[in-house]
């Protein structure tokens, strides 16, 4: 029987910690803005305004929640993403703009720019400039090609028994560690994306877009492969897209050589204003000119429907990526191994992968057989005597109120005094000096500089691991070593 693996960005977790989750990219992506390294010349001229932006998007979820924008989606993909969007958040006691997923950003900018009748160019310009913010965040300088060195000799020989290895990363360190082949479903970093690819099919029309395009070649990533949207159903899209083009292509240039109406009806469209359909034609008689000229295939989706025989899947979360196991489930894949991090993830796999026979293995159990040892952890300093602040839970609450109003905080106040409690006098201070630190940026609207203000209160929030009503609380508090005791 075959083995294979699909692994996601679970393993990246492992091997690289904090560094490679959700929020750390997402707050690399906020803090970037002010490199000086910013690839300014590539995703915005403005990198104050696009994390303002942002912050704007994070704004909106509330209303979103509360149904504010069910009647501005444009498709059944968009009212499910919101659906699933609105079960994702709606139960939650904390939310940073950090615990956002990524991609649910792209999802809440399409709404807004449908609210707002903001339509294409601009609506996808916007969202391709986001999608390189977070991919640029992703490859943090290169650092996530870097992870292969902390692979474990017993994690790379076990990766070099299977017969095929599948993943959702955009990263090589798989290839690098073994010297196997790696499909990568949803692309990589490496493989340069057909529009910036001068002898793709794509090149080869009229129109030829890589001639405009000014190529950076250290930012190499930001024209790659690399495909991150907010849906499963737009994802597979883009991975079948090629195949797609292609067939109906080689379809119809068949039909343009052999079927007189045909050839006339494609002629017809030379000059037709949809461009579209212009460059249809275009294509066609160009494959009758070049019979192995092909659009690129990028995402081997084909060979994840032929997979058979035993599969191995192990850090990749049932949450994400619903199409992949959909894909999985219509395969000829016999019995599935799935290592899990939370129990209720079992459920759900039962339901995505009915078909096949699953068993269930813990992942943290897998990792202690297959991971280096650990450093041991750092002491936090010992912190100063408590004293305790004695306040009315009415005037508490007008606080409270007020530090969830500056933050866009929709932490409950018995949440806020606890959390606040469990701070200790070395870190309280450490938060003020980091309020202290930030810088307002005069030059915009006030509206603007409320949201930047958000940011970065969410971005000092995400450094502590606190809520940021708490960033509030602790600052006006100026950082004494007073715990408060309602009354």
């Amino acid at each position: 029987m075959k083995q294979n693996l699909l692994v996601g960005n679970g393993l990246n977790i492992q091997h690289g910690g904090y560094e490679f989750c959700n929020a750390a990219i997402i707050l690399r992506a906020l803090k970037c803005f002010k490199d000086p390294n910013f690839p300014k010349h590539i995703i915005t001229d403005d990198p104050i305004e696009a994390k303002c932006y942002i912050g704007y998007l994070f704004i909106e979820i509330p209303r979103i929640i509360k149904g504010g924008y069910d009647r501005y989606t444009n498709s059944t993909t968009e009212m499910d993403s919101l659906e699933e969007f609105i079960n994702k958040y709606k139960d939650k006691k904390s939310l940073k703009i950090t615990d956002v997923g990524f991609e649910d950003y792209y999802l809440i900018h399409d709404l807004l720019c449908h609210r707002m009748r903001i339509v294409n160019p601009e609506l996808y310009m916007v969202r391709e400039a986001l999608r390189c913010c977070f991919l640029n965040a992703i490859y943090d300088n290169g650092k996530v090609n870097a992870l292969s060195d902390k692979y474990s000799p017993e994690f790379i020989a076990w990766l070099q028994e299977f017969d095929g290895i599948f993943t959702t990363n955009y990263d090589t360190n798989i290839e690098v560690a073994t010297g196997v082949p790696v499909l990568h479903l949803h692309g990589d970093f490496v493989t340069r994306s057909a529009v910036y690819n001068p002898g793709s099919f794509r090149n080869q029309l009229s129109d030829h877009p890589y001639e405009d395009a000014v190529i950076d070649e250290d930012y190499a990533h930001l024209y790659s492969t690399a495909l991150t949207t907010y849906s499963g159903d737009y994802k597979q899209y883009s991975m079948q897209e090629g195949e797609l083009a292609n067939a109906a292509v080689k379809k119809m240039s068949i039909a343009y050589k052999e079927n007189p109406t045909v050839h006339d009806d494609v002629d017809s469209w030379e000059n037709d204003r949809n461009v579209l359909v212009a460059r249809m034609r275009e294509s066609i008689i160009l494959k009758c000119e070049n019979p192995d000229l092909k659009f690129a295939e990028p995402y081997p989706i084909q060979p994840l429907r032929d997979i058979d025989g035993e599969l191995i899947i192990l850090g990749l979360s049932p949450f994400n990526d619903r199409h992949l196991f959909k894909i999985i489930n219509e395969s000829k894949v016999e019995r599935c191994i799935f290592y899990f991090y939370d129990k209720s993830e079992q459920d759900i796999i039962k339901m995505l992968m009915s078909n096949i026979d699953v068993q269930f293995e813990e992942a943290r159990k897998f990792w202690g057989t297959k991971s280096a040892a650990k450093k041991p952890k750092t002491k936090a300093p010992k912190g100063k005597r408590i004293v305790f602040m004695d306040i009315n839970r009415a005037d508490f609450h007008k606080f409270a109120e007020c530090y969830r109003d500056l933050s866009r905080s929709i932490i409950s106040d018995a949440d806020m005094v606890r959390q606040s409690n469990a701070i200790p006098y070395y870190t309280r201070t450490q938060i003020c000096r980091r309020i202290k630190e930030l810088e307002v940026e005069r030059g915009r609207e006030f509206d603007q500089q409320f949201v930047l203000n958000v940011v970065d209160v969410h971005i000092i929030a995400e450094e502590f691991k606190i809520d940021p009503a708490v960033v509030c609380c602790v600052g006006v508090d100026g950082g004494k070593n007073e715990f408060i005791r309602l009354r």
